[in-house]
C-alpha cells in the first residue's frame, strides 16, 4: 500500500515540478561533489602539516601527490575556498528545496480548488464541508511536509553514497562491517514504518473532525445559545483534541524510542569500527581518524534518513486523500462551455417530461412547465414536492436525467448550459453577503459579467429593489456589511441580494422564498417594482404566502407526486 501511494506522490510530484527536481538534484550533486572533495583533501592536508606522506597512500593518485605539488599555506587556502563553495551551494539548494516543496504545494491546492468550482452542482453539493477545509489547508501543509521528506531523502541518501564512496577508498573491510551493523539495525526499525502510515491515515480523519465541530459551531451559533449548549459543545471540542494531541504524542513516542536506539546503535558501529580499524586492520591513526569522522557523520545521516521515511508516511495519506477527493471532483466536471452564444429566450422557457432524483432520493419525477417570457409565474407546492429541484433544473444547476430544458421550443444541451447560467439569477432565503461594502456586493455579480454600472444607476437598482435604506446609511453605497453581512438586518440583506440580481440584468429570475425576511409593506413595494420590470425579466416566483398569488400572472401548482405540473 506504502509504495503505491509513493508512486502515486512521486508521479505527480515530476509531472507538477519536473523542471525544478531536476535543477534541485543537480544541486545535490554539486553539494555530494564538494563534500566528498574535502574530505578526499583532509589526509593530504594533514600530510602536508605533519610531513607524514604515509596517510595518503590509499586515495587516488592526485591527492597524492597534493602535498609535493602545492604549499601547506596554499593547500589550506585552497581547502577553505572549498568549504565556502560547499557552504554557498547548500544555502541555494536549502532554498530551492522549499521552492519545490510550496510549488508543489501550492499547485495541487490550486487544481483542487478549481475541480471543485468545476464540479456538478449535484456532485460538490453532497461533498462535507469540513473535507474540504482540511483538505485545502492542513491537508495541503501536510503534502508540502511530504515534499520536504521526500527531497531530504534523497540529499541524505546522496551524501550517504559520497561518504561510503570516500570510506570504500580508505578501508573497504572496515566499510562493510559498518554497513552490515547498519542495515540490520534499519531492518529491526522496520516495523515503525508501517506504523506511521497508519498514524498518519488516523491524524486525517481526526483533523476533520476538529474541524467539522468548529463548522457545526460557525454554522448553529445562534441555536447553540438558544439552546445552552455552549458547555456541551465545548465538552465535545475538548474531546476531538485530545484525539488529536494522542495521534500526534503516540507518533512521536514510537518515533523518538526508535531515534534512542538508533542512537546507541550508532555510538557501538563507530566504537567497534574504531577498535577493528586500529587492531585488526591496523590502519594509520590519521586514516582512522578520517573514517571515524565519515562514520560520525554517516550514521545520523542513515537516523535521518530512516525518521523522514516515517514522516513521509505519516504526511503521505494526506495527499492520497487530496488525490482521491480531486480525482472525483474532475470525474464530476461539468462539460458545458460557458463562451457558447446562447440568444436570450423570446417566447419561453420550459421543461418537458424533466426528472431528476439527488443521491437522497428526493427529486421531481415528469415534471412538464411553462414559463412565459417577461411574466411571472408562481410556483407553489407543499414542502418535499420538488419546487426546489425544479428551480435547480431551470437555473441549468443540474442536468435533468430524463426529460429536456428547452428555450423557444428547443432543448438546450450540456454544452449551453453553462452559458445558460449566464442568463440566470437564482436567489434563496439564506442570503450571501461578503465582507466588503454594499456597493462591491451589489455589482460583484454584474462585474463578472463586464458591466460597469454608475451610481445614478444603482440608485435605480436599489429603488427596485425597495433598497433604498441603503442612501440614508451614513456612508451610503460604501458602507461596509461585515462577515455574512452580520452589519445588516435579514430584511436589509434580501434587499442588497435582490439589487444584486437586479443588477446583473438577467433573462431568467428565480426567487426560492427569497422575500420571506422581508415585511409585508417592504415586501408590497417590491414585487410591485418587480412586476414592472417583467417585460425584460422572466421570473419564476416560489413562495407560501397566499397572498403571493397577486402578482402572478401564472400559478403552477406542484403535486406532492410531481406529475405533469402544468
Amino acid at each position: 500500500m506504502f509504495f503505491n501511494q509513493l508512486k502515486q506522490y512521486i508521479r505527480y510530484l515530476i509531472a507538477t515540478s519536473g523542471r525544478q527536481l531536476v535543477v534541485g538534484f543537480c544541486l545535490l550533486l554539486i553539494a555530494a561533489i564538494t563534500e566528498g572533495l574535502g574530505l578526499f583533501m583532509l589526509l593530504p592536508l594533514l600530510g602536508a602539516l605533519t610531513g607524514d606522506s604515509s596517510v595518503t597512500a590509499q586515495l587516488p593518485a592526485v591527492f597524492q601527490t597534493l602535498p609535493q605539488l602545492v604549499e601547506p599555506a596554499i593547500l589550506l587556502l585552497l581547502f577553505f575556498l572549498l568549504l565556502c563553495f560547499r557552504a554557498g551551494i547548500i544555502f541555494v539548494r536549502e532554498n530551492y528545496m522549499a521552492l519545490i516543496r510550496l510549488h508543489s504545494s501550492d499547485q495541487l491546492r490550486a487544481t483542487l480548488f478549481n475541480a471543485m468550482l468545476h464540479s456538478r452542482w449535484q456532485y460538490s453539493s453532497q461533498v462535507a464541508h469540513e473535507q474540504i477545509i482540511e483538505q485545502l489547508t492542513t491537508g495541503m501543509q501536510r503534502v508540502g511536509m511530504a515534499t520536504f521528506y521526500v527531497l531530504k531523502i534523497a540529499t541524505s541518501a546522496i551524501l550517504i553514497i559520497t561518504y561510503l564512496f570516500v570510506a570504500l577508498k580508505l578501508a573497504p573491510m572496515a566499510v562493510l562491517l559498518a554497513l552490515l551493523l547498519g542495515g540490520g539495525t534499519l531492518f529491526f526499525l522496520r516495523g515503525i514504518n508501517h506504523n506511521a502510515l497508519n498514524l498518519g491515515e488516523s491524524l486525517t480523519q481526526t483533523q476533520r473532525q476538529l474541524y467539522n465541530r468548529v463548522l457545526f459551531y460557525l454554522n448553529g451559533l445562534k441555536t447553540i445559545k438558544t439552546f445552552q449548549q455552549e458547555s456541551v459543545q465545548a465538552s465535545t471540542f475538548a474531546q476531538q483534541q485530545l484525539l488529536l494531541r494522542d495521534n500526534q504524542l503516540n507518533y512521536q513516542r514510537k518515533s523518538g524510542r526508535n531515534q534512542f536506539l538508533f542512537s546507541i546503535i550508532t555510538a557501538a558501529v563507530v566504537c567497534i569500527m574504531a577498535y577493528g580499524g586500529l587492531f585488526w586492520l591496523t590502519l594509520p591513526l590519521a586514516t582512522l581518524t578520517l573514517l571515524v569522522v565519515i562514520f560520525i557523520r554517516l550514521m545520523p545521516l542513515l537516523l535521518d534518513m530512516q525518521n523522514s521515511l516515517q514522516r513521509l508516511l505519516h504526511t503521505l495519506p494526506a495527499f492520497t486523500d487530496i488525490h482521491q477527493s480531486l480525482m472525483l471532483f474532475q470525474r464530476h466536471a461539468e462539460s458545458g462551455n460557458a463562451t457558447v452564444n446562447l440568444a436570450a429566450p423570446q417566447v419561453e422557457i420550459a421543461l418537458r417530461d424533466a426528472c431528476y432524483r439527488y443521491p437522497s432520493g428526493r427529486g421531481v419525477s415528469h415534471v412538464s412547465l411553462y414559463l412565459p417570457v417577461g411574466e411571472i409565474t408562481l410556483l407553489q407546492g407543499p414542502s418535499g414536492s420538488g419546487k426546489t429541484t425544479i428551480a435547480d433544473i431551470l437555473s441549468g444547476l443540474v442536468n435533468v436525467q430524463q426529460g429536456q430544458l428547452c428555450l423557444d421550443g428547443k432543448a438546450l444541451d450540456d454544452l449551453a448550459l453553462l452559458a445558460w447560467r449566464q442568463q440566470v439569477i437564482y436567489i434563496t432565503q439564506e442570503p450571501f453577503l461578503f465582507d466588503a461594502t454594499i456597493r462591491d456586493n451589489i455589482v460583484w455579480g454584474s462585474a463578472f459579467a463586464g458591466q460597469h454600472d454608475t451610481d445614478e444607476q444603482l440608485r435605480d437598482i436599489c429603488e427596485q429593489a425597495a433598497a433604498t435604506f441603503i442612501f440614508s446609511l451614513p456612508e451610503g453605497l460604501d458602507t461596509t456589511v461585515g462577515e455574512r453581512g452580520i452589519a445588516l438586518s435579514g430584511g436589509q440583506r434580501q434587499r442588497v441580494i435582490l439589487a444584486r440580481a437586479l443588477c446583473r440584468k438577467p433573462s431568467l429570475l428565480i426567487l426560492d422564498e427569497a422575500s420571506n425576511a422581508l415585511d409585508n409593506q417592504t415586501e408590497q413595494i417590491w414585487l410591485d417594482n418587480l412586476k414592472q420590470l417583467t417585460p425584460h425579466i422572466t421570473v419564476l416566483l416560489i413562495s407560501h404566502k397566499e397572498d403571493a398569488a397577486q402578482w402572478a400572472d401564472h400559478i403552477v401548482e406542484v403535486k406532492q407526486e410531481n406529475i405533469n405540473a402544468k
